[in-house]
């Protein structure tokens, strides 16, 4: 009986505070993953990032180019030291193609939840070397 009157009271604090005003944390709306609500000015921000695998190129130096030459944003020192070759001084390309992976940004705001969408921006496409495919590569320390 004792264990029964402690449930019971247990159950009814329980049902009292569910009952009474709402907790601080249920104070905002509910927001969605990816997305922050600022609560003064009525405005939901979502940020949403998109990444993709992709190739570019082939490229040709026709022979052996300094390695701060760029080719697809890339330089030689950059590639060349990407596989363990430091200190390139000049590099050559056949033919040859990057894997990259293109990274791209949105952020949208909103009045409200399911209000107006009034901004979008989206960020330039980041592109990092994921590896060489196709192709003929030379680096050169002198």
């Amino acid at each position: 009986m004792k264990i029964r009157r402690v449930l019971l009271t247990v159950m009814a604090a329980g049902a009292l505070l569910g009952a009474g005003a709402a907790p601080a944390f249920a104070a905002g709306p509910r927001v969605p993953a990816g997305c922050s609500f600022d609560q003064a000015t009525g405005v939901l921000t979502c940020v949403s990032t998109t990444t993709s695998d992709s190739t570019i190129g082939p490229f040709t130096s026709g022979g052996w180019v300094p390695a701060a030459e760029t080719y697809g944003g890339f330089s030689g020192t950059q590639v060349c030291g990407g596989l363990g070759i430091r200190n390139t001084v000049q590099w050559g390309l056949d033919n040859l193609v990057f894997r990259v992976a293109v990274k791209t940004t949105t952020t949208t705001e909103r009045h409200g939840l399911n209000g107006e969408v009034f901004s979008t921006v989206t960020s330039a496409p980041v592109v990092s070397l994921l590896g060489l495919g196709t192709g003929t590569l030379e680096c050169s320390q002198s």
